[in-house]
């Protein structure tokens, strides 16, 4: 009989998708592999293709009885061969490149869509799933920290005050006149949400997708039955 393959998927509704996450026996471990997330391909289609590398970060938070068990990040980054007409996928850890796989323009959906993390489940864990939550995270082209800071410290040197106020003088009367405008009050909103995100935990960049904490649920292949 061939090794078993327990699968686990989670079934996400977000933007007209189902986002996948499986859990997969993998030799002795088990992979959770995330599939059908809907990676914005016209949004970023021109910087995809421009010969310049675009940054992902994923993330996988896992819960148990709604306490933290395990976040795990892969950093990825991906370029356009103008020349060769093929893209390069690099999986990093930090600086150093752990694995890259290539690919043509027929397979970059596909492979931006999915993405697999290693984990610690045991045979017993992957049986007694009811326990259990997770969270997929993907932020691409991520701000990093020494820009945000930078950010930040030009948002402090640079605030507009929303009102101000100067004194017209008429014929026959001194008016006080407020000057607020539109422009200025919406300047002023925009820093402070600015400012609210760039102080937040959470990573920040040119599009974010964060699926809800949902239920794990166990699916046993045909294999097993």
């Amino acid at each position: 009989m061939k090794n078993p393959i327990i699968i686990l998927i989670l079934l996400i509704s977000s933007l007209g998708m189902a986002v996948d996450i499986q859990l997969q026996r993998n030799g002795s471990h088990y992979d959770l592999q995330v599939s059908n997330v809907p990676f914005p391909l016209e949004k970023f289609k021109s910087d995809l293709n421009s010969g310049l590398s675009t940054t992902l970060i994923t993330s996988l938070t896992l819960f148990k009885d709604n306490a933290l068990q395990t976040n795990t990040h892969l950093k990825f980054k991906i370029y356009y061969d103008l020349w060769d007409e093929v893209y390069y996928f690099k999986s990093l850890d930090g600086d150093k490149v752990i694995s890259t796989i290539k690919f043509g323009k027929g397979s970059l959906n596909n492979n931006l869509s999915q993405y697999t993390f290693s984990t610690t489940f045991t045979d017993d864990e992957a049986k007694r799933l009811s326990s259990y939550t997770a969270i997929f995270e993907l932020v691409v082209d991520p701000i990093n920290k020494e820009k945000r800071d930078k950010i930040k410290k030009w948002l402090a040197q640079n605030q507009v005050p929303a009102t101000t106020s100067r004194e017209f003088s008429t014929s026959n009367d001194k008016l006080k006149l407020d000057t607020t405008t539109s422009g200025t009050i919406k300047r002023n909103l925009f820093n402070q949400i600015l400012d609210s995100e760039l102080n937040s935990e959470l990573d920040t960049g040119a599009w974010n997708f964060v699926t809800p904490k949902m239920p794990l649920l166990l699916k046993v292949s045909k294999n097993e039955k």
